[in-house]
């Protein structure tokens, strides 16, 4: 018997060991197309002059080609997550090399990588591995390890915005993307001996209709639309002011030039990238995620009016507000662990991350279309050097919109904590043991 209990665990280590070694190929394979998507978004928004092509010779609003980038996000990572929910662990490593194939195959053909139908490749393959390594972890890892690694894959996601988009790094891509062809083909051939080598009988496959079951019961989850509202308002400061507006508010404000001004706002998401694990670790050893949720971002709104509405002189201590507000925004990402608690089963868990990660972009775009408009139609009609210049009153006004978001998101994590309060209270009613049963 002690033989027999001997050769279990060693097969169950075994199992655990592959589990752990299939997780880390996916988050490799993740953090490299999120390096290679981003690259494509700078080098086809390089292409598109957004203040002079499209703000002023086309009379669109600045923001019309990233909204673009982040609808076809929207549209594929429901997608994504049926297909993650539906197919089996092997099938969805085959399909996750054949997409890392296809993207090396761009970088060796130039025009074909600045093509629609490439981009909506690169879109797919991006929101395809992001649900498929949170779904394999949330099966294959406890609640603490699926933890950390969330928020190891925040972080290196926010790194990989903050490197991408800052000044300096278009001085750099020109000399050695041609040879980036190389890492997701690797990739690939990884995935595809993972694929060949990983037994069918480790494999967990649910029923279909069990798995249509859960995906009913998520769409009717109070819980999952809170989480994913709460994600895409309080990320609203990260996509709609680092991203877009901070650079120019900063510029409009301050006098800045403008490499330090985009180094300024790109703070807030160096901030994020040190917070996401701060929160895991906090969520972690307090075990209060909602309360977490909640503090954050009031803190969040404090800090947003400082930096917005209060002249601040040093620019040390306006680094420090970016920075601090950066650190409370991450929050977001404890919404995808509030998620992966409130149900530890394995069906439907891709559907589930697939709508909060489409919520959260579906906000951000609300946003940044909204601000566009009202930026646009407040325009004085002043130019310089064929670019359009915003007064203070103008981004002044218009900004509002991004302290309501996050006021908002307060009300939410409260209404989101009340769920869960009251979701423990059915359970611990529910579970209370009988005098017959033992209570030690």
């Amino acid at each position: 018997m002690n033989e027999q209990g001997r050769d279990v665990n060693m097969d169950l280590a075994k199992q655990q060991q592959k589990h752990h070694f299939v997780l880390s190929y996916l988050s490799i394979v993740y953090a490299c197309l999120y390096l290679l998507y981003c690259h494509g978004c700078v080098e086809l928004l390089s292409l598109h002059d957004l203040h002079t092509t499209q703000a002023f010779a086309h009379a669109k609003p600045m923001g019309q080609a990233a909204i673009h980038y982040y609808l076809l996000l929207i549209t594929f990572f429901p997608l994504a997550g049926i297909l993650v929910d539906l197919m089996k662990l092997s099938s969805n490593l085959v399909l996750c090399s054949v997409l890392c194939l296809c993207i090396a195959a761009g970088y060796l053909l130039p025009h074909w990588r600045l093509s629609a139908s490439y981009l909506l490749l690169m879109s797919f393959s991006l929101s395809y591995s992001f649900i498929f390594v949170l779904t394999a972890s949330h099966r294959y890892l406890s609640t603490d390890n699926f933890l950390y690694l969330l928020s190891i894959l925040f972080s290196v996601t926010l790194f990989t915005s903050f490197i991408c988009f800052s000044t300096y790094f278009s001085r750099l891509q020109e000399q050695y993307w041609a040879y980036y062809f190389i890492a997701p083909a690797l990739l690939a051939l990884v995935g595809f001996v993972l694929a060949a080598k990983y037994q069918p009988g480790s494999q967990l496959l649910l029923p279909h209709k069990q798995v249509f079951h859960s995906w009913l019961r998520a769409l009717k989850d109070y819980r999952i639309w809170h989480a994913g509202i709460y994600a895409g308002l309080i990320f609203v400061p990260l996509s709609t002011f680092a991203d877009f507006w901070g650079k120019s508010y900063l510029l409009t404000t301050y006098s800045f030039t403008p490499a330090v001004a985009s180094l300024i706002s790109h703070i807030l998401l160096f901030g994020a990238v040190v917070g996401c694990p701060l929160m895991a670790l906090l969520s972690r050893h307090t075990k209060l995620s909602t309360q977490l949720m909640l503090l954050c971002a009031f803190a969040s709104f404090v800090l947003m009016l400082c930096i917005l509405y209060l002249p601040i002189a040093n620019i040390a201590l306006l680094c420090a507000l970016f920075f601090l507000c950066g650190i409370s925004l991450s929050s977001y990402m404890l919404s995808f662990f509030v998620i992966s608690t409130s149900h530890r089963g394995p069906e439907g868990a891709g559907l589930r991350f697939a709508l909060t990660s489409s919520m959260k972009l579906l906000v951000s775009v609300g946003v940044i279309t909204v601000t566009s408009h009202l930026l646009l139609a407040h325009w004085s009609g002043e130019l310089h050097n064929h670019q359009i210049i915003y007064s203070h009153f103008n981004y002044a006004f218009t900004l509002s919109l991004i302290p309501v978001c996050i006021a908002l998101a307060v009300i939410v994590a409260y209404l989101l904590h009340s769920l869960k309060i009251e979701e423990l209270f059915r359970i611990s009613t529910r579970q209370k043991p009988t005098p017959n049963q033992h209570t030690g």
